[in-house]
Order: structure tokens, then C-alpha cells, then sequence
């Protein structure tokens, strides 16, 4: 199945919303430019984003791919402190 993105009007007068599907090599331009029937630009309709808490395990292994990856000797640090907190 196609994804599908939703995009609405940006003119206060229309408010027009689409649905478009996206075919499964992607398409040109992504919907990037789209107009209303009314000539007003369409942006993608906002989602907010989903947050959830991580496990304990979760914490311990995106902080390691965090210390494996820095560069930055205070973020090495930090997520060291993290660590040892999180280990407790």
C-alpha cells in the first residue's frame, strides 16, 4: 500500500484539505509544490510528534552508541554521568 500525506490550503478563506497517495518509487518533488483549486500554496497538514518514555535497557544502549560516536569530549562526559545515573 502507498503511503498517503495530507496537505491543506493555505489560503483563510478555503482551508481546502487532500489526501494524495505516493506511489512506491516516490514520485517527483514529494508534493512540494502544490496548489489549491483556489491558487493558494498547500503545506503538509502538521502531526505532532508521538513521545515515549525508554526502558532502562534503551537508555543504556542509545547512550553507548552516543559515547561510541562523540567526538566532543564534554558530550562523552555527560553521557557518561548519564550513564552511571541511569545504571543505579
Amino acid at each position: 500500500m502507498a503511503p498517503r500525506m495530507q496537505f491543506i490550503c493555505q489560503s483563510p478563506a478555503c482551508r481546502r484539505q487532500v489526501e494524495i497517495e505516493i506511489p512506491a518509487g516516490g514520485g517527483t518533488g514529494q508534493g512540494s509544490n502544490l496548489l489549491c483549486a483556489c491558487g493558494s500554496k498547500m503545506k503538509k497538514v502538521y502531526a505532532k510528534p508521538v513521545l515515549r518514555e525508554l526502558s532502562k535497557a534503551e537508555c543504556i544502549l542509545r547512550f553507548g552508541d552516543l559515547i561510541r560516536n562523540s567526538v566532543d569530549s564534554w558530550t562523552l562526559h555527560v553521557a557518561r554521568r548519564k550513564l552511571k545515573q541511569i545504571a543505579r
